[in-house]
């Protein structure tokens, strides 16, 4: 299992790259998965920092991976 984190993105940057993903034939839950983590604030605090929000593609092969990579990682 080969694991991408993209920070930054999104969410509808995220969906475009699953969709994206899905229309080339691959199978999520099968080939590829994603887990979105939107930003949080800390402690509660309006005026605290927020954690960055980030996305993390896992994927079954190298070659998907790779691609992934070269395609979307920025």
């Amino acid at each position: 299992m080969i694991e991408v984190k993209v920070e930054n993105w999104n969410v509808q940057k995220v969906l475009e790259v699953v969709t994206d993903l899905r229309k080339m034939g691959y199978v999520q839950g099968l080939d590829f998965d994603f887990f979105y983590y939107p930003a949080k604030m800390i402690d509660f605090n309006p005026y605290s920092n927020y954690t960055g929000k980030y996305t993390i593609f896992k994927f079954k092969n190298e070659q998907l991976a790779t691609y992934f990579y070269l395609k979307y990682y920025e």
